[in-house]
C-alpha cells in the first residue's frame, strides 16, 4: 500500500512538473509570435522610411517563421478549447496584417511611395494590429492563470511527495529497529539455561544460583513469594489427613 502511493505520489509530480514547464513553454512561444509580428512591421516601417533593402530583413524573417511560430502554438494549445479558439480569431488578423505590410513594401519597391503612405496612414493597418494584440493578450493571462493553479499543483505535489518519502523512512527505520530487538530477544532465547537436576538451582555466569536470585541477576526482576493454586491444594489435603489420623 505504502509502495502504491509512493508511486501515485511520484507520478502526480512529475505530471504536474511537465504541466507547468508546458505552460512557461506556451507562454515564450506567445511572446515570440507577437515580436514576430512586431519586427514585421518595424522592418517595413524601416523600409518605407529609409528604402534601404537592409531594413527589410527583419521583415522578410518574420513571414518565413509565421506559419511555423504559428502551427507551434496550435499543437501546444491542443488541449485548451479557450485558446484554439482564440487561434481562429487571429489566424486570419495575421494574415490581414501581413498581406497589409506586403502591400506597402510592393508600391515601395515600385518606386510609389506616396500609395504605400496612405495605406500606412489607414487605420485598417493599427486596428488590424491592436486586435492582435488584444487577442495575444488575453492568451497570455489564460495561460499565466494557468501557470499559478499548477505551480501550486506542482508545490503541492512536491511536499506530499516528500512527507510521504519522509514517512517511508521512518517505517524502514522502525522496520530496521524491530527486527534489531528481535534478533537480540531471539539471541537471548537462544541461550541454554544449566539447571541442576537434584537442587534444582541454575548455572549463570559460573555461579550455581537459586532461581530467585538468577532472575535478580539476569533480569534485575524484583522477587516476591506466593503459593500456586496446585501446591496450596496439595497442602490443605495433607492437613485433612493429619487430622482424619488424629481423629482415628
Amino acid at each position: 500500500m505504502v509502495d502504491w502511493l509512493q508511486w501515485q505520489s511520484v507520478s502526480d509530480y512529475r505530471t504536474a512538473r511537465e504541466w507547468t514547464t508546458h505552460t512557461r513553454i506556451v507562454l515564450l512561444n506567445l511572446e515570440t509570435f507577437l515580436s514576430l509580428v512586431n519586427d514585421a512591421e518595424t522592418g517595413q516601417r524601416g523600409y518605407l522610411l529609409t528604402h534601404k533593402e537592409s531594413y527589410l530583413e527583419p521583415y522578410e524573417q518574420s513571414i518565413s517563421q509565421r506559419d511555423e511560430q504559428f502551427q507551434t502554438l496550435r499543437q501546444l494549445t491542443l488541449d485548451n478549447p479557450a485558446q484554439q479558439k482564440n487561434l481562429d480569431l487571429l489566424e486570419p488578423l495575421v494574415n490581414a496584417k501581413f498581406a497589409e505590410l506586403a502591400q506597402t513594401v510592393a508600391l515601395e519597391k515600385n518606386l510609389d511611395h506616396a500609395g504605400a503612405l496612405k495605406i500606412v496612414m489607414n487605420d485598417f493597418g493599427k486596428n488590424t494590429m491592436d486586435q492582435i494584440r488584444a487577442i495575444l493578450g488575453n492568451m497570455h493571462d489564460i495561460e499565466r492563470g494557468l501557470l499559478q493553479q499548477r505551480e501550486e499543483a506542482y508545490q503541492q505535489t512536491a511536499n506530499n511527495n516528500a512527507e510521504l518519502s519522509g514517512l517511508v523512512i521512518a517505517i524502514g527505520i522502525g522496520f530496521i529497529i524491530a527486527i534489531f530487538f528481535l534478533l537480540r530477544r531471539l539471541e537471548r532465547m537462544h541461550d541454554m539455561v544449566k539447571i541442576c537436576a537434584w537442587s534444582k538451582l541454575i548455572e549463570y555466569e559460573g555461579e550455581w544460583l537459586s532461581i530467585e536470585d538468577y532472575l535478580t541477576r539476569r533480569f534485575h526482576a524484583q522477587i516476591t513469594h506466593g503459593m500456586s493454586d496446585v501446591e496450596a491444594k496439595k497442602l490443605l489435603m495433607l492437613l485433612n489427613e493429619e487430622k482424619q489420623k488424629e481423629a482415628a
